[in-house]
């Protein structure tokens, strides 16, 4: 009889171990996290660039020619003053010099020959009023109508010279004119010319400006045909350096100036700086310069210029709205909802247990628990078949 009921014993005991081991393998992994306690962060992430506030821009000539940039320093140089930063493309512009120095040579020429011609004239017409008063000299012993008519002829001739001279005079006047205008025309092309190497006013470091191109931007580059005035490159000044980022038209009642800021370069990851909030923009725009939602821009000031910085790195900003120390907080798709209560499974064995908590702030990925759970409590983060409660 004892060996019966130890037998029975034995398959009672073979068949729940094989129960277990079923249903085990029947449950799918649980994925679970632990509860941390330590500093909490509510905060709006978002990307920006480093700018400086104080920058010289160097622009691209008004020359009224077509151009283009045949040469452009590279980004990330250091110049002094003097260097070669851009050249344009000079054809188009020694075509013209040529053509006005051509045309200033033929004004030249032309008003050397009408004073040349001027000059002549005047000597016929003087010898015309001397002839006639030569004759009113010889009339004299003549008839009252004689001289009368010796008199009329030379007053006539007198007259016709006055003429001709303001006529004269005249038409040295306009060659002037033609003679100005042909210097300033070469003045302008010579000016225009220097216009297209464009050397630095200072030293500093070179930065590629941005413009819009196939719907985004992109930096200036050799080969590019840009308009009268449009920004080619900027020398800035590195000890008023800034990131400047924006905020969604959704976000803008949760910051204000002043706010802390903690910002990381694309370039150096492992690296943070901080900062604040110094000024937001008064207007909203479109974030794309083909659309899309409002946001308002955002300057933040750096708390300290560090020399890995450089107009025009990216950077990753986090603007710290509320913060907590030594808080706990689990993340958000570790907390449930039933009857209206906020719910973990706290890992227990093999198993888990249902336990209600009470949660605080929360952030993108995690929650604060205020209550009923404790630091280094492990959750599950899909809902589990609990094992009991508590």
């Amino acid at each position: 009889m004892r060996r019966i009921l130890a037998t029975i014993a034995v398959v009672i005991v073979v068949a729940i171990a094989i129960v277990m081991i079923w249903r085990s393998r029947q449950r799918p992994d649980i994925p679970i996290a632990r509860a941390t306690v330590g500093r909490f962060v509510i905060s709006i992430k978002r990307t920006g660039e480093v700018k400086a506030k104080r920058s010289v821009t160097i622009t691209a000539p008004s020359t009224g020619e077509k151009l283009i940039i045949t040469y452009l320093i590279p980004e990330g140089s250091f110049v002094k003053k003097g260097d070669l930063l851009v050249q344009f493309d000079p054809t188009e512009l020694v075509s013209r010099l040529e053509s006005a120095k051509r045309d200033l040579a033929a004004a030249q020429a032309e008003l050397e020959l009408t004073r040349a011609k001027n000059e002549l004239r005047r000597r016929e017409l003087a010898e015309e009023i001397r002839k006639k008063e030569v004759e009113l000299k010889r009339a004299e012993g003549s008839s009252p109508v004689d001289i009368e008519n010796a008199r009329a002829e030379l007053e006539l001739a007198r007259a016709k010279a006055e003429t001709e001279m303001k006529l004269m005079e005249a038409e040295v006047v306009k060659s002037e004119v033609q003679l100005e205008r042909a210097k300033e025309r070469v003045a302008s092309a010579e000016k225009s010319l220097q216009e297209l190497t464009v050397l630095a006013p200072g030293d500093g470091l070179v930065i590629h400006e941005k413009v819009w191109r196939g719907g985004q931007q992109v930096k200036v580059q050799e080969g590019d045909s840009p308009w009268p005035m449009q920004p080619i490159l900027s020398l800035p000044d590195l000890s008023t350096l800034y990131v400047a980022t924006d905020v969604d038209e959704a976000d803008i009642s949760r910051i204000s100036p002043g706010q802390r800021c903690l910002i990381t370069l694309e370039a150096y990851p492992d690296t943070s700086f901080t900062g604040e909030i110094e000024r937001i923009g008064n207007l909203a725009r479109p974030r794309y310069y083909t659309g899309g939602p409002n946001v308002f821009d955002v300057w933040v000031k750096l708390d300290s210029i560090d020399e890995r910085l450089r107009p025009g790195m990216k950077t990753k900003v986090e603007i710290i709205i509320d913060e907590a120390d030594s808080v706990i907080s689990v993340p958000i798709e570790a907390v449930f909802e039933e009857d209206g209560a906020p719910i973990v499974y706290v890992k227990q064995g093999g198993g888990f247990r249902r336990r209600q908590i009470k949660v605080g702030k929360r952030n993108d990925t995690h929650i604060i628990v205020e209550a009923g759970l404790e630091g280094g409590e492990e959750v599950a983060l899909v809902k589990p078949e609990p094992t009991g409660e508590g």
